[in-house]
């Protein structure tokens, strides 16, 4: 867990998948991903609100955390 989740894991619900596991593809390519690392943010009402197959750097990522939040 890094440090952003850390900071957000009481506010927000975290979930990785091991991609080198056959679990773990099998979500990457449900979800349409073909790119690690891959990010999927799904608020409250099961919306899927951004998406990103890149590294994000951590000021930007963590104003995702607070839009994501408010919602």
């Amino acid at each position: 867990m890094n440090e952003l989740e850390q900071a957000y894991r009481d506010k927000i619900d975290f979930i990785r998948y091991d991609v080198t596991t056959k679990e773990g593809y099998c979500e990457l390519a449900l979800h349409g991903f073909t790119h690690v690392p891959a990010m999927m943010f799904i608020d409250r009402n099961g919306k899927t609100v951004f998406t990103a197959e890149e590294f994000i750097d951590k000021e930007p990522l963590r104003q995702r955390y607070e839009d994501l939040i408010k919602r």
